[in-house]
Parts: C-alpha cells; structure tokens; sequence
C-alpha cells in the first residue's frame, strides 16, 4: 500500500466535501449531504486523516444527521483513523463493506468493442440517459431533475461522464470521473443496463474514462470497487488495490409500535428483539462511554 497515495486521497475527500454544496465540517469530521436525495449512499461522513474521535463528538455527528433526516453514515479508510472503528462498533454502526481501495497505472490494452461506442456526455439529454443507466443499475428507480443537475454540476466543475451506446444509438452503459484536486479524482457511478451486463461494455466505459484522466493530467485515479469480482475487472484495465474503504452506518432505533409488538410476541421485555437490544444497549454505552 502506498502511504502517499493513500493520504492523497484523503486529503481528495476533504477538498471535495468543502467544494459542494451540501459538505460541511463537523471536526473531526467532513459531512456531505445532498437536499435531494435522503438515500443513504448520497449522505455520509468521513474523518479527517489522523485524529481520534471521541464518543461525544460522534454523538454530535448523530445528533447532526437526525437533525436533518438522514440516515448516519461513514465511508473511510480505516487505516487513517484506526479507533475509529470501534467506536462506531460500540455505537452500534452496522458495517456494510470493507471494500478495495484502488489506484490506476496505466493499462497495455484498449478495451474497445466493435459492437459498442463510447463517448462523453455533455448535453442534458445525454446526462438524462446516463443517469438513468445508473438508477437503474444501482435500483434507484426513477430519476429526478436532481439527479441531472448533479450531473450537470459535475461536468461544469471539471469532471467527466461517460457514456456507452449500442449499434442501434440506445445508452446501455455510464460512468464518471469526478473533478480533480490536485491531481487527484475518482473513477465512480459505473452502471451498466441489465441486458448489456457480462458483456464488458463496464470495462470499456471504466478503460475510456481512466486513459482519458490519464491524458488531462489526473495524477492519481482512484475507484473502490464494490466487492472482489469487481476489483479483479478493474485490474484488468490496470487498476491496484492499494488499500480498503470501510462503510458503516447506523440503523433507525424500532418505532415504539414494533417494539411492543416484538414485546407481546416474546411474552417479556427482556427478550425483545436481539437486534434491538443490542443496539439500545451500544447506543447508551456509547453516550456514557468515557473520553
């Protein structure tokens, strides 16, 4: 693992949380909410590299996200803030992933097929097509104005999206690259139409992306790939792991509704759902827990 680069790419998400309109610091953490979209995935948080959070100020960062409707959540680099997983273990995060940190070096092949043609979208047509190969490949479902006036914005700031069309002009496959900070940007969104999959139109779409990075100047390109199968794809195209990205987040408490039903079904309170009664238990240990 590359500590440099590693760090790079940390400082990356601090400059990017301060360059949208949703980010804001909460030290020691960097929040990113989107007004548009509660899902989860689109609201997050990620620790400055190198301090150590203390319960009370991960009791702020829940109290914050509660405060806005969302849903807490992280997305970091466990290396960076080692503690960091314990303490949201003990207050009672559910960890979704710890998926592959990856860095590109520069591919030998062009992973380019006669049957697919893959160019850049710019257009708020084209951006609306991208945007739906993605809900649909991620089972967003329907798209919004937002989702295209994110895109929008993106490509307005200095990034890319890509997008693959089939012989007969319909978009069967997306991708973006997120606009550099000094040098450094992100290769993410890769959506491919479920009657396309399997067919390498995602390699294609993730190859013409990261050599056309390559080209602008983009120093280190990075990804995290959402699970093993998908890490050996990228390696194909000259991607390396490099490190892991941890995701967690924190599961709503049961309405009292469901939980006097979980009490009536067990016949005592004490043997409500386990779930439950692990999560109360870790949420209260982790306001009490000490400094």
């Amino acid at each position: 693992m590359s500590q440099a680069e590693v760090r790079r790419i940390s400082q990356y998400f601090e400059e990017m949380v301060a360059s949208r309109p949703g980010g804001c610091r909460l030290p020691p953490f960097n929040l990113i909410f989107d007004e548009a979209d509660p899902g989860r995935f689109r609201n997050y948080a990620i620790p400055s590299a190198g301090t150590d959070a203390t319960a009370e100020d991960l009791s702020k960062l829940i109290a914050e996200f509660r405060r806005r409707d969302r849903t807490p959540r992280f997305e970091f680099i466990p290396e960076l803030a080692p503690q960091l997983g314990v303490l949201l273990r003990r207050g009672g995060f559910v960890e979704e992933g710890v998926l592959p940190l990856m860095a590109y070096r520069g591919g030998a092949f062009d992973f380019t097929s006669s049957e697919i043609s893959t160019c850049f979208a710019t257009s708020r047509s084209a951006l609306s097509e991208a945007a739906q190969i993605q809900h649909a490949a991620f089972g967003d479902g329907a798209i919004v104005q937002a989702d295209v006036d994110r895109l929008l914005r993106l490509v307005d700031e200095g990034g890319l999206v890509a997008l693959a069309r089939a012989k007969s002009g319909k978009a069967v496959g997306s991708g973006l690259v997120t606009r550099p900070f000094a040098g450094v940007a992100e290769l993410a969104g890769l959506g491919v139409s479920q009657e396309h999959r399997r067919r390498g139109v995602g390699r294609q779409v993730a190859n013409f992306l990261a050599r056309t990075s390559q080209a602008q100047d983009v120093s280190l390109l990075f990804l995290t790939a959402a699970g093993d199968d998908e890490a050996r794809m990228y390696e194909a195209i000259g991607f390396e792991t490099i490190g892991a990205c941890l995701h967690a987040h924190l599961p709503p408490l049961p309405s009292p509704r469901r939980q006097q039903n979980a009490t009536r079904c067990s016949g005592h309170p004490d043997n409500a759902s386990d779930e439950h009664s692990m999560l109360s238990a870790s949420q209260a240990d982790l306001m009490g827990m000490d400094q």
